[in-house]
């Protein structure tokens, strides 16, 4: 159940909760509330193997990808691709919650999160209730079937994505207004699709190693 890369992540999340985040996301009361009781929530129990486990019960492989932003590269990604204050913004495949509950409170707009894992769902929806997060929104589903139309910033992690998985997402993104911006970690999306253009990038930090961020967005 708790494996080397469990222990791995947890160290670089113990070291980063006791350098950065206390220390400088903490100045939100609210958020500081939010991320210890999902800390609390997860003291024993590790968030890859509920998601290996949901997708080999429901032979899902898309499921099996869990990954987490650290909240300092996060910030990175905000500050480089000049962020100010989109009007809605949603994050593929949340888990647990960390970085929904970081940009609800960084800039008070509707957030909304789409993932497969039940569990993570029930989890971040009852802390999001009690911190009274009112501009966030979890949804369990199939981020490949959801509707992207009316967003114009959207999240995607996605580094173990295949092919096809990448391609189903661009049929998405193309109907997306063409205001929308699509952050995507290892790739741009114009590798993909030449109807995507790549804005901005930068290097950003992972527990598994470092790697390029993308802003992208579609020419139609």
């Amino acid at each position: 159940m708790f494996t080397r890369t469990y222990w791995r992540v947890k160290k670089y999340n113990i070291l980063a909760w006791l350098y950065d985040v206390r220390r400088y996301y903490y100045r939100s009361k609210r958020f500081a509330l939010a991320d210890m009781l999902m800390n609390m929530s997860y003291l024993y129990l590790n968030p890859y193997y509920i998601s290996r486990k949901f997708s080999e019960r429901n032979k899902d492989a898309s499921s099996n990808t869990y990954g987490e932003t650290p909240l300092k590269s996060l910030e990175i990604l905000v500050d480089h691709f000049n962020i100010i204050k989109p009007k809605k913004i949603l994050e593929l495949g949340c888990g647990r919650g960390k970085t929904l509950f970081w940009l609800a409170d960084r800039f008070d707009v509707e957030v909304v999160g789409i993932e497969m894992v039940p569990f993570f769902v029930h989890q971040a929806n009852r802390i999001k209730d009690i911190c009274r997060y009112n501009n966030m929104k979890i949804y369990r589903g199939d981020m490949f079937s959801f509707n992207m139309s009316s967003f114009d910033l959207i999240y995607c992690y996605g580094t173990c994505f295949d092919d096809k998985q990448i391609k189903d997402l661009l049929y998405s993104f193309k109907m997306c207004q063409r205001k929308t911006k699509i952050v995507t970690i290892s790739y741009p999306l114009e590798d993909y699709d030449k109807s995507f253009t790549t804005e901005s990038y930068c290097e950003v930090s992972f527990p598994w190693g470092t790697t390029m961020a993308y802003l992208n967005s579609h020419s139609g």
